[in-house]
């Protein structure tokens, strides 16, 4: 691993480079000790303190001399000379914790209604992509940026995970409404947090389970629709004249 990223920060006039072990002498050793990976700046003038300039030197110099100013970092610090590194090797994606979209807008807007529009566009790109993991979102959050590049947020923690994109503009609607004080704005975000991988929805005497079930089959329809002929194909009435695209 060290070998690779010390191989990827060489100059590139080829684009393509090489540190194979038995290249570590002609390659890695005549580099200046602040080349290494690991070794910060303070470090660098420690090592040059006692006469390290290059790694080369690092590699070969008295570990217990070493070791006197060093301590435990010592032997690590000889290994990373010598092109040595056994952490190990994370092949794994880890599993995201959140998604999030934002945009830039072309022009400020003070208008709650034109807001509410871009939140839209926004919560439908993340619900999409929620639906997709097989997750559900236990956490919405929507962040605003005003004409002073002030960034502030609001987030709610749902009683019932969703991934339907009806109760996510729902939430995100109200907590504009809560943290937005007419100011121009220039940016808008939303960020689903807290996934998990199902939903126990309790239902509200005002809910019943045939329409929950009716509109998440409709989200899933239109997802599916999307998938094979493209995100334009369908859309809410209030997203046809916003061109928001992804920004994470």
């Amino acid at each position: 691993k060290l070998c690779a990223k010390m191989a990827s920060d060489f100059s590139k006039p080829n684009k393509i480079h090489t540190l194979y072990d038995h290249e570590i002498k002609e390659k890695l050793w005549p580099l200046p000790i602040e080349d290494l990976l690991w070794i910060g700046k303070k470090t660098s003038v420690k090592l040059k303190d006692i006469g390290v300039t290059t790694i080369g030197e690092l590699a070969n110099f008295n570990q217990d001399i070493l070791y006197k100013r060093f301590k435990n970092q010592a032997i690590k610090m000889i290994e990373a000379a010598s092109g040595i590194d056994n952490s190990p090797v994370i092949s794994t994606k880890e599993e995201s914790k959140g998604i999030s979209n934002s945009t830039t807008l072309e022009e400020d807007l003070d208008n709650k209604k034109d807001i509410y529009h871009v939140i839209d566009a926004l919560c439908d790109n993340l619900a999409i992509e929620l639906r997709g993991m097989n997750k559900y979102a236990s956490v919405i959050a929507v962040s605003l940026r005003d004409t002073t590049f002030h960034t502030y947020s609001h987030q709610r923690t749902l009683t019932n995970a969703t991934n339907r994109t009806d109760e996510i503009i729902k939430v995100a609607h109200k907590l504009l409404d809560e943290m937005w004080q007419q100011e121009p704005i220039r940016l808008v975000g939303v960020r689903l947090n807290n996934f998990v991988t199902n939903s126990n929805h309790q239902i509200s005497l005002f809910e019943s389970i045939d329409s929950i079930d009716k509109n998440e089959k409709l989200d899933k329809t239109v997802d599916d629709i999307k998938h094979k002929y493209g995100t334009n194909v369908l859309k809410k009435a209030s997203l046809v004249d916003n061109k928001i695209t992804k920004k994470y």
